[in-house]
């Protein structure tokens, strides 16, 4: 029981990537802060991919530090996420895989 349990749980690896291109869009939403969407283009290992994050609420996420296009990144991924973006692809995250 002990090892199917252990199989389930994925490991997070730290990435560093770059932002080259960041797409923030806010709207303000009164009490709950703003809702914030952003998508980033990154560079890592020399190759370009793309995150999406899931809309988040600045009060309720406690406000993430707002970053912008060359700032280096380290972000809490898995061993797919990580193998998709090592190779240029797309994946979705929340903001609270931001390391920093």
């Amino acid at each position: 029981m002990f090892a199917s349990i252990l199989t389930s749980v994925a490991i997070l690896n730290t990435t560093t990537v770059q932002i080259t291109d960041l797409d923030r869009t806010t709207t303000t939403l009164g009490r709950r802060g703003q809702r914030v969407t952003e998508n980033w283009t990154v560079k890592v290992n020399g190759k370009t991919a793309t995150i999406d994050f899931t809309p988040y609420h600045t009060r309720i996420a406690k406000t993430p530090i707002l970053h912008s296009k060359g700032d280096q990144v380290e972000l809490n991924l898995s061993e797919n996420q990580k193998q998709t973006l090592t190779a240029g692809g797309k994946i979705h995250l929340t903001i609270s895989a931001v390391k920093n």
